[in-house]
Parts: C-alpha cells; structure tokens; sequence
C-alpha cells in the first residue's frame, strides 16, 4: 500500500477499530463476570478502568518505542500483545487475574493507538492530513459501540467466547498490519525525543491538559447518562443503555465534520469556539431538570457531537505542535497518556459530582470542563516555541542575507532578526529553531513569512 494514500488510511482505521474492541467488548458482560467470578458489578467496572490505567502508565513508553522501532512495527507488537491478553483473559482463573491480562490487553491497545497517530501524522500532507486524523480519532468511540454491541450476543454462561473472537479479529488486525508499507515505518537515527523532553514545551501541554479535562466531562457524561435516566424517568437499565449509546455515532459524526471543514479550510479558531459554546450549553442542558426527556437525548447528542470535533481538533492539531519530527510519537504518547488519564477519572469524578451535588453539580462540572479546555486551547496562538536542542539553529546572518536577496530592505530585515533575538532560547545570534521548522513544513519562506507579517514583528 503507498504511504498515505487512502487504502492505508482505512486499513489503519480497521487496525485501530480492533484494538479499540478490547474497552467496549467486556461493557454488556458486566453482569456476567460478576456472577461468573463472585464480584459485584462495582468491582467488575476495574476491568474497564483497567485498560485506561494501562494506557497511562505505558503512553511514554509506546511514545519512545514509536521513534525506536518505528510506526508499523509498534503497531503490530499492539497488535500481538492484545492477542496474548485475550488468551489470558480467556483462561483466567479469577478475578484478580482477569484484571491482570487486562492490563497486558491495555498495553496492546495503546500501542496500537499511538503507532496509528504517528503513522498517520507522518504520512499525510496537505487537505488529506486534517480529514484523516479526524478519522483516525474516531477509532476508540467507533471500535467501543460497535463490540459492546456485538458482545452483547455473547451474554449468558458462554461469555469467555468474546475473548477467543477478539483473539482471532486481532490476529487479522495484525495481518493489516504487516500488509502496509515498510516505507511507513519512519525511525529516527536518534531514538527520538524523549517524553520528558516534550513534557517541559507549552504547546503539547496545553493540548495534552486541555484534551484531558474535556474527556473527563465527555466520558464521565456518557457514562453517568443511564444511570440519570433511570432516576429522572424511570427507564429500565436497558432501555436507558440504547439512549447512552447514542453518544458514540454522535462523537464519531462529529469527527467526521471536522475532517470535512478542515479540508475545505474553515478557520480552525472559529470552529473550535462555535463547538466550544455549543458543547458548553448542551452539556449542562442535558442534566439540568429544565428539559425533559427529548431534550436532554438531544443536549447529550449535540454534547458528544462537540466532543468529537474537539478530540478530532486535538488530534488533527498535535502534528504542528510536536516540536521536530521526531519527536511525533512522544508528543503523541503524551497526548494519549493525558486522554486515557480523563477516561480513567471520567467516570468517578462525574458520579461523585452527582453523589454531592446532583443534577446541578454535574451541570457546573461540564460547564467547568468546556471553560478550562477553551482556556488552554485559546492561549495557544501560535505554535508555541520549544525548549529543545533537537533542531540545528538557523545562524542570524545567514537569515538576513536570505531576506535581504529575496528583496526585504535592509532595515526591515534587521527588524525581523530583532524580534527573533527577544524571543530566542537557542542562543544569542539564532534564529529561533521552532519557527524556522514551523515555516518549512508548511512549506512558506522565512523571508516570506517575515514579509508578511512585519507590522507583528515591529
């Protein structure tokens, strides 16, 4: 398959719906394993939470890996280690066991998530890019609906079957695997930015943090939403479940329109905040008692509709603020390391809220949410500029000369190294390197750049 093409785009999308199974597939067993292994369905839920924790513990890991051993080979060890996970779920003795190979299931998928990140950001370019990660970030909602859905017939004393299915459909994840090019396979001769090194840069903090807040409400919301309707109205377990599910087309839906927008080139900024004011009344709508039911369905659509042009915002965006190449699957590592921590948290945070607060509680919690992830994404402006030595810097003089043969005069050309000289962290007599990276691969001039935006930089 050619790189970035989209036959391998699918395929990786096939890929990470699989891996995603591993969280969905065990949501309709829950009563099930409680009574097959003697726990209630409280303790039951950390096989759930299980896989979060894992992706928390191991997104750094993965992240360096990406670098190390490179996209395509990353995946397909997620790919054999959620294989292994299901073989030790299948014969777990008990519960602590299961909870065990759920968390080896866990590192898989992961792994899985963060090879088909950086594989993506890596092999795209130009209107394709934008769409195709929307795309990509639509795998966990999708991968999570559509095996709690099929599970669901695996109810009754036969359930152990569901982990010899996702076995076999991870097996075949893993043949898609191999089937891509090994020209996707990107290593880098330097093993890559470290996590570390990446977590002291704003850019991928904010994106990280503001990504992390957003899937606490966005989770926690979904989640709580059954056990609402069943106090508020007086549904059934089951029948509260089918309106729940409802969030997953909404979040992929809006994905999607994402995808679509940014193809086209609408202003990223005024998409995000017409979602951010939408997804900040429609969360609150969908629990405040002034709605009934139709309305509040309809809030938590709209709410998981926003959700999901916001994730896909996070992860179309997270290529431009990795600060090098290089440094993709740490950047994405922290990213999904920061997700994974809001899913982890989602749910407690959320039933707590409305242990103590009620309906109004979780109402202000969401609102809270939307307010802190606008925050961190609007202060945001720019790319911002990094604090590593990964880039060999651009000497002052050679960019001036640049400026001044491509036609800037002299005097404003001394004007645009002035600016950079304030802002510089590289060294004194450096162009500042983030910058200069930031241009190439947007393929503009520096002295372009410069040119057109003088009046900034005086």
């Amino acid at each position: 398959m050619k790189p970035g093409s989209w036959t391998s785009i699918i395929t990786i999308f096939f890929v990470g719906l699989i891996a995603a199974a591993s969280i969905g597939k065990i949501l309709p067993l829950i009563p099930d394993v409680a009574s097959s292994m003697g726990v209630d369905a409280g303790t039951v839920s950390w096989c759930i939470s299980s896989i979060a924790a894992a992706a928390v513990l191991l997104a750094p890991l993965g992240g360096s890996l990406t670098e190390r051993i490179g996209d395509r080979r990353l995946m397909a060890l997620g790919m054999a280690i959620i294989v292994a996970g299901n073989i030790g779920d299948y014969y777990a003795p008990g519960f602590a066991s299961l909870t065990v190979s759920r968390l080896i299931e866990g590192g898989g998928c992961i792994f899985v998530s963060l090879g088909s990140l950086a594989m993506v950001a890596r092999t795209t370019t130009g209107a394709r890019q934008p769409l195709a990660m929307a795309l990509i970030s639509t795998t966990v909602p999708v991968g999570i609906g559509l095996s709690a859905a099929l599970a669901g017939f695996a109810s009754g004393p036969g359930w152990p079957i569901v982990f010899v299915i996702h076995a076999v459909a991870a097996l075949a994840g893993l043949l898609l695997v191999l089937a891509l090019s090994k020209s996707q396979a990107v290593q880098s001769e330097h093993g890559g930015t470290r996590w570390i090194d990446v977590l002291r840069l704003r850019g991928p903090i904010r994106l990280s943090v503001g990504l992390a807040v957003l899937t606490i409400a966005q989770f926690g919301l979904g989640a709580l939403f059954p056990t609402f309707l069943i106090g508020a109205f007086g549904f059934s377990p089951a029948t509260a479940g089918l309106f729940s599910l409802a969030s997953y087309p909404a979040s992929v839906i809006g994905s999607i329109l994402l995808g679509v927008m940014l193809a086209r080139n609408v202003s990223a900024r005024a998409i995000f905040v017409v979602t951010l004011v939408i997804v900040a009344v429609a969360g609150p709508l969908a629990y405040l008692p002034v709605l009934g039911l139709t309305g509040a369905v309809i809030s938590l659509f709209l709410f998981c509709a926003g959700g999901g042009v916001l994730v896909g915002m996070s992860a179309a965006r997270f290529p431009h603020v990795a600060p090098s190449p290089d440094a993709i699957g740490a950047t994405s590592g922290l990213m999904l390391q920061f997700a994974n921590l809001g899913v982890l948290l989602g749910a407690p945070v959320t039933f707590g809220t409305f242990a103590l607060g009620g309906r109004e509680g979780v109402a202000l919690l969401a609102l809270a949410c939307c307010v802190v992830n606008g925050l961190f994404w609007l202060s945001d402006r720019r790319i911002t500029p990094g604090e590593t030595v990964t880039f060999q810097p651009v000497p002052f003089a050679a960019a001036r000369a640049g400026m001044i043969a491509n036609g800037l005069p002299e005097a404003d050309a001394d004007a645009a190294i002035e600016l950079f000289t304030l802002v510089s962290k590289g060294g004194e007599g450096e162009v500042y390197p983030d910058v200069e990276r930031v241009l190439q691969r947007k393929a503009i001039r520096f002295e372009q750049f410069v040119r057109d935006n003088l009046a900034a930089f005086k």
